[in-house]
């Protein structure tokens, strides 16, 4: 489950803010939001529930319980590549790319 920040006056706009991006049309490598919920109103908003894909690992663990062969290293970086050319293309910036945050299924698809 992920947790959005609220902001400081407690509105719920930030938490929004950052929900927003995730729930556009988006491809493959960047890990999508099908559905979310909260509050009828950012006043009333104290709780968002986030529905996502499961997805079983992240690059972190992988690489800490494996060596990856090189055509598995090139296919992660091509889907990584491709993930953040969507999202700057849709000027949407990525603040905490590192390994736990790229999430592999037992395919080897790669979200960000």
């Amino acid at each position: 489950m992920q947790f959005a920040e609220y902001a400081e006056d407690g509105s719920g706009g930030s938490c929004t803010q950052q929900l927003w991006p995730q729930c556009l049309v988006i491809p493959a490598p960047v890990a999508d939001v099908p559905d979310w919920g909260s509050a009828p109103t950012l006043d009333a908003m104290r709780d968002v529930y986030i529905v996502q894909d499961l997805i079983e690992t992240d690059l972190y663990r992988l690489l800490k319980s494996q060596q990856l062969s090189s055509n598995h290293v090139c296919y992660f970086f091509y889907q990584i590549l491709r993930g953040l050319k969507y999202s700057h293309s849709a000027t949407v910036l990525h603040r905490d790319l590192k390994p736990s945050n790229l999430l592999i299924n037992t395919t080897c698809d790669l979200k960000i």
